[in-house]
């Protein structure tokens, strides 16, 4: 079976799946936050899982990577997320699809411009 990804509107959140066949594997979800300057809108990425028995197959970085396109082909000027710098799986994920981040000794915040 394929992987499938695609974006599940709900309320003001914006929700994404990630599909193996007709199964879910995983959510994303985040939200649109406006600027008060002229540049776009960022895509706040509030939460990103992939269910533990489909880790470390590859479908967390495809995820964030449709995510990612999706972000920069509707308008939005950037990504970003936070996580721990001890979650190293998801550190590696993060950036392997390009995202760079800072150098905070606690919390990562990973950011990807368009």
């Amino acid at each position: 079976m394929d992987v499938s990804f695609g974006l599940v509107n709900v309320d003001d959140v914006i929700v994404f799946e990630a599909k193996l066949g007709d199964k879910n594997i995983g959510l994303l979800y985040g939200y649109s936050l406006a600027r008060v300057d002229d540049r776009p809108p960022m895509f706040f990425v509030y939460s990103v899982e992939i269910y533990p028995e489909h880790q470390n197959k590859g479908y967390g970085s495809r995820f964030m990577q449709y995510v990612i396109a999706w972000a920069a082909e509707n308008g939005f000027g950037e990504s970003f997320l936070m996580t721990e710098k001890d979650n190293i799986s998801a550190c590696r994920i993060y950036e392997k699809v390009g995202m760079t981040h800072s150098k905070s000794d606690c919390d990562r915040l990973y950011v990807i411009e368009y």
